[in-house]
């Protein structure tokens, strides 16, 4: 609706393709420089919630890597995904034969989605970048946050990775905005939304991150929280109770 968040990110498709935007370049492998994005962008809006929960989201999600979101291959899969969005078995199979644009301007619709407004809304909108952002409203709602213009040119977020690690901390700056936990991993994930069958492994992110950046192994340009105690609200070192368990 544009004032009320929606989900950050895609259903898991299980077995698809998939379709990546710029590769990142540089002495460093790709997730390293990808991490620095990230670091990078919430350093640049002073984001003060927990960045291990960010970046564990973001290995999970896309593994730092400015994605877009997967085609589906497989009727029963897609089937079992999307539900009812599909009249049966060969409802899912005719999309799927008839390509990305037809499937997810189906799957997708502003019927099913509502952050999506217009027909062919939901191909132009898939999920993309480093939390698999899905639908206009949150394109537009989360561009003006960074100040760029993703409703009118979404491909930002596939083709430039500065753009997509900005976006992921934009959509959680406007989930604090909405009262939503972002101190926390648990909260975390429930702020990002999308298929829980990938969480256990977020957790398990979440607890190296939080080694990384505690050693100092990672962020070195650490970004801006405030002075306060582990476990407090803002700080990016929680206390052991909101350690997931392995």
């Amino acid at each position: 609706t544009g004032t009320t968040p929606g989900t950050g990110t895609t259903p898991s498709p299980g077995s698809p393709t998939s379709s990546s935007g710029t590769p990142f370049s540089g002495n460093m492998k790709g997730a390293q420089i990808g991490e620095q994005h990230l670091l990078d962008a919430m350093k640049k809006y002073n984001y003060t919630g927990d960045p291990a929960a960010l970046m564990a989201i973001v290995k999970g999600e896309s593994g730092f890597q400015a994605k877009e979101e997967m085609m589906y291959v497989d009727a029963d899969n897609a089937l079992r995904i999307f539900g009812s969005r599909f009249r049966d078995r060969a409802h899912a199979q005719q999309l799927i034969d008839a390509g990305k644009e037809a499937f997810f301007n189906h799957v997708y619709q502003s019927k099913y989605v509502s952050m999506n407004e217009q027909p062919g809304d939901g191909y132009r909108y898939i999920g993309r970048g480093h939390i698999q952002l899905t639908g206009r409203s949150n394109y537009r709602d989360i561009g003006k946050i960074i100040g760029r213009n993703l409703e009118e040119d979404p491909l930002q977020i596939l083709n430039n990775p500065t753009v997509s690690a900005e976006a992921a901390v934009g959509f959680m700056l406007r989930a604090q905005k909405y009262g939503q936990d972002v101190n926390s991993i648990e909260g975390a994930l429930k702020a990002v939304g999308g298929s829980q069958t990938s969480w256990p492994d977020k957790r398990k992110y979440y607890q190296e991150y939080q080694k990384k950046i505690q050693s100092g192994q990672l962020g070195k340009n650490t970004p801006a929280t405030p002075n306060v105690k582990p476990g407090q609200p803002g700080s990016s070192q929680p206390a052991s109770s909101n350690i997931p368990p392995n």
